[in-house]
């Protein structure tokens, strides 16, 4: 038996609903999963900042240390010299 005209704009009703509601939802998955990339995005930028004053830190604590071992480099020459 073939189907009738109404059966077949039925048929399409329902796949218009159907088809609505995944739009919908794919809308609401795309806000979700944007609203996380933002955070990650957030806290990525963040680690970079901390990695980059670690690494400035580091450096300090290098060159002061150099700078204190060249010191008492040259007290202690100074102390042999006199």
């Amino acid at each position: 038996m073939q189907p009738t005209t109404q059966d077949l704009a039925e048929q399409l009703d329902r796949i218009e609903d159907m088809l609505s509601g995944h739009i919908q939802d794919s809308m609401v998955w795309r806000q979700k999963t944007e609203a996380e990339l933002s955070k990650n995005t957030e806290v990525t930028e963040q680690v970079q900042a901390i990695a980059t004053t670690g690494r400035t830190i580091r450096s300090a604590v290098i060159w002061l240390g150099g700078l204190a071992g060249g010191a008492v480099g040259l007290y202690q020459l100074w102390q042999v010299l006199q």
